[in-house]
């Protein structure tokens, strides 16, 4: 067998274990990018729903709606995100 029969088995064994590794950082990252939507869109929801609640204790009830189409959308959101 050939010195550069050898580094070609060598570059190809290497070039796919690098494929498969990349292939699973991929779907890593995508599951990872899938919770912190997730997170990000129920934070949003949480953080205007309790901006509404304080605005109306507050006696501002003219604020309080402003967080409304936030928590609206925010809600319409996580609902089609986990309805699929």
């Amino acid at each position: 067998m050939t010195v550069g029969r050898r580094r070609t088995r060598r570059s190809l064994r290497a070039e796919r274990r690098l494929g498969e590794a990349k292939e699973g950082a991929r779907a890593l990252g995508r599951g990872v990018a899938r919770r912190v939507l997730w997170s990000a869109l129920f934070f949003a929801l949480l953080s205007s729903l309790s901006g509404m609640a304080v605005m109306f204790v507050a006696g501002t009830p003219l604020y309080g709606a402003l967080f409304l189409p936030s928590a609206l959308l925010s809600g319409a959101a996580l609902g089609k995100w986990k309805g699929g």
